[in-house]
């Protein structure tokens, strides 16, 4: 019995362990489970926040890029907006979620957006032009790209849009194109010639002038390789050229090229390479080069004659300059014939003549002439009037230039004993658009006609000695009247003391007796004296008063001495001399003068005794005087 309980237990006890195995083995199982779960779990985790992270990124790409993008599903409804697509068309975001994509489509472009969306954009996407619309009703050229995305299963759902503005690029594009056209036009018309030929050399490409160069039209030589334009011997050397080109490094040499009449023609070949691997060539002709030479040896006589014509003008200027500048050593007759001289030197005639005057009644106020001998000058007799071909210049104030005297109609033909003449040339002296005098010259040496140039060089010294000749005829004028006033002061009795603004003092017959007599006989003062024999300060003196103040002193009495001996007495009447143009130049004072020995003459008493006689009606004449405009210096001076 108490065996078989103990095998009872035992085998209890078996059973036990048998079933707590079990268990062991059973929770291990789920715990393992679990673990794997837990795994899984985190796993799934990460995946998840590395997906959420990438979309983030791509997110914030997204945002941040230039280019518009936007989602849509195959009906166009929009789901998501970027910040670029903002932008672009003026809707945010939660604007346009949910509105139709073609709400930001042109009209005229939604049907053609409908029908990709509907069809589907294929794996690859599909990219073409736009034009979209702004949210304030303008349009936008735009660059539009439709890219798949793919649904969780696999099958496309949403469509990606990414617009790109093609406003900018466009422009871009037009101006390229603008600025091609100008290029064609540009290389169409210049005058070398422009050969464009592909990587394997064959011309694509020749303006006018390379097919005239050729003898060719440009349909003609596209197509053909740039060697067989060469001669035989030349084609090596180009190709040799051609293959040592470097981007940057043009090649320059001369080549005979071969036209299609057979000739040859040697021209100048400068060949570049493009960055696409063509070859452009500019051919210039050289066979002009003799005639440009020519040319150029032209130009440079020219400019030779003209430089030596400017040296020949300049010294007859100088001539005339030094002429007048040696007045009054020098009248106006010899300004006159050193301008008609240097005309004749300048053109190189054998005839030369100057007049003065307008008036064709009468003979020219002063006629010079050169290259006629004394005897035909006598035998033609008084000078010419300014009629016909001289009247021409002179009246019209105009240059004449013929290149026979005998072909013109305005001529009147030569008085008896006059020398022939053929070619002529006239010129006008102007000063101030007025006329000074009139140069003439005839038969220009070693034959032929005055020339264009004779003429501008006349043209230029009668300008410059319209100047010369209006300051000799001032001077002329001037030193007439001078004359005339130096002879009319001295012939009145009133004493006269003039003062010039150098301080130069003269004095009249009358004013030098009342001057004390000093070394030379020339007076270079006029003491005066109070009434009652007191010397007159010099600061009181009405000279120094008029020149020192401007004070005016008229009817004071005075006494001076004459170099005599007697006493005189005097009333000075200051005066201001002026120039034609207003500008004073000095002034002076008379004095009206009465010797006591010609009290007795019955002169009337009253008033000052400015005269020797008849002092009443001179007084009045005098006070008359006083009353003159002081704007004219003769006047003033005559007074």
């Amino acid at each position: 019995m108490t065996l078989g309980v103990c095998s009872a237990l035992l085998s209890a006890a078996m059973r036990s362990l048998v079933v707590l195995g079990l268990l062991a083995t059973a929770s291990t199982a789920l715990a393992l489970q679990a673990l794997r779960a837990v795994r899984r779990a985190r796993r799934a985790e990460a995946e998840r926040e590395a997906s959420a992270s990438e979309a983030r990124r791509w997110r914030a790409i997204v945002e941040a890029a230039e280019q518009a993008v936007a989602t849509v599903t195959r009906e166009g409804i929009v789901t998501s907006w970027s910040a670029a697509a903002e932008r672009l068309y003026g809707w945010r975001s939660d604007e346009i979620a949910g509105r139709s994509l073609l709400e930001v489509v042109a009209p005229e472009r939604r049907a053609e957006l409908s029908a990709r969306l509907a069809r589907g954009v294929g794996r690859s996407g599909a990219s073409f032009a736009g034009v979209g619309l702004h949210r304030d009703g303008s349009r936008v050229e735009v660059a539009v790209t439709l890219v798949p995305l793919p649904s969780a299963r696999g099958q496309g759902a949403d469509v990606a849009v990414l617009w790109r503005d093609a406003r900018e690029t466009n422009s871009l594009r037009a101006t390229c194109r603008r600025l091609e056209r100008d290029y064609d036009k540009l290389v169409e018309h210049v005058d070398d010639g422009v050969f464009l030929a592909d990587r394997d050399g064959r011309l694509i490409r020749v303006n006018q002038a390379g097919a005239r160069l050729l003898g060719a039209s440009p349909a003609d030589l596209v197509g053909q390789p740039l060697a067989a334009l060469l001669a035989d011997d030349e084609a090596q050397r180009l190709a040799s050229a051609r293959a040592a080109l470097r981007q940057g490094e043009p090649h320059v040499g001369e080549y005979r090229l071969r036209r299609r009449d057979g000739g040859r023609r040697v021209a100048e070949l400068r060949m570049i390479l493009l960055c696409d691997g063509r070859v452009q060539s500019f051919v210039r002709d050289l066979g002009g080069r003799e005639t440009g030479h020519a040319e150029l040896a032209r130009a440079h006589a020219e400019e030779r004659g003209l430089r030596v014509q400017l040296e020949s003008l300049t010294r007859a200027t100088s001539a005339i300059t030094d002429a007048v500048a040696r007045i009054p050593e020098t009248d106006l007759d010899a300004v006159l014939l050193v301008v008609l001289l240097q005309a004749q030197t300048l053109t190189q005639a054998r005839y030369a003549a100057l007049g003065l005057g307008t008036d064709p009644t009468r003979p020219f106020e002063r006629w010079v002439y050169a290259g006629m001998t004394a005897e035909q000058a006598e035998r033609i007799g008084r000078a010419p009037r300014p009629v016909g071909l001289l009247g021409a210049v002179a009246l019209q104030a105009r240059a004449v230039r013929l290149r026979d005297i005998a072909e013109s109609h305005e001529r009147v033909g030569f008085p008896p004993g006059h020398p022939p003449m053929h070619s002529f040339l006239g010129v006008p002296i102007l000063y101030e658009g007025r006329s000074r005098g009139n140069l003439y010259l005839a038969d220009k040496q070693g034959g032929g006609e005055f020339t264009a140039e004779d003429q501008q060089a006349l043209e230029l010294l009668a300008a410059r000695a319209g100047a010369a000749l209006e300051t000799a005829r001032l001077y002329h004028e001037t030193t007439q009247a001078t004359t005339w006033l130096r002879g009319a002061i001295d012939g009145i009795p009133e004493a006269v003391v003039l003062v010039d603004v150098g301080g130069r003092m003269s004095f009249n017959a009358a004013a030098r007796e009342l001057a004390p007599a000093e070394d030379g006989d020339a007076p270079s003062r006029l003491p005066l004296y109070e009434p009652t024999g007191a010397p007159l300060a010099d600061d009181a003196l009405p000279l120094s008063r008029a020149l020192r103040d401007g004070v005016t002193t008229i009817g004071i009495e005075y006494v001076g001495q004459t170099r005599r001996g007697p006493e005189c007495r005097c009333w000075p009447a200051r005066r201001r001399c002026a120039t034609s143009t207003g500008a004073w130049w000095g002034r002076y004072v008379s004095f009206g003068t009465s010797r006591r020995s010609r009290r007795s003459s019955g002169c009337a008493s009253s008033g000052p005794r400015w005269w020797p006689t008849s002092c009443a009606s001179r007084s009045r004449s005098s006070t008359r005087a006083r009353g003159r405009s002081r704007a004219s210096g003769r006047a003033s001076a005559t007074r």
